[in-house]
């Protein structure tokens, strides 16, 4: 299975977007989960149609602006756990395998890392399957 995290930083941008279709086309990841993407609500349905991923969940940032988005191909099970504006979590299945994916954003504000390795923390014993995390 092919995962693909990009803290991207502003997908308003069509070279940004090129660029984001060139990698998904060229390296052809089963999931695909991408933090600050700065977009308005109506520009994720085209991009998900564009990546050709079939499913889509995205958490807005405030304002109608997403600020999360994270998309998969058919081949996978994904059950929504929980989400929040600055995480995604998931239980994954493909087949037999089984797997939490967690989905995350994360301040650069020293003073408060200390709290996102608390929550990391709290997260690592809510589940006993593998846990793959994307983030920080």
């Amino acid at each position: 299975m092919k995962t693909l995290y990009w803290n991207y930083w502003g997908l308003g941008n069509p070279n940004t977007v090129q660029a984001l279709l060139r990698y998904v086309t060229l390296n052809d990841p089963d999931l695909v989960f991408i933090s600050e993407t700065r977009i308005f609500k109506n520009k994720v349905e085209s991009i998900h149609r564009r990546l050709n991923m079939e499913g889509c969940f995205d958490v807005e940032k405030g304002e109608n602006c997403v600020g999360l988005l994270f998309l998969w191909k058919d081949s996978l099970q994904v059950d929504l756990l929980f989400f929040s504006k600055s995480q995604i979590d998931v239980e994954i299945s493909q087949g037999t395998t089984r797997f939490w994916f967690t989905g995350m954003y994360r301040t650069h504000d020293r003073p408060r890392k200390h709290k996102d390795w608390e929550l990391l923390d709290r997260l690592k014993g809510k589940s006993h399957l593998p846990w793959l995390l994307g983030g920080p």
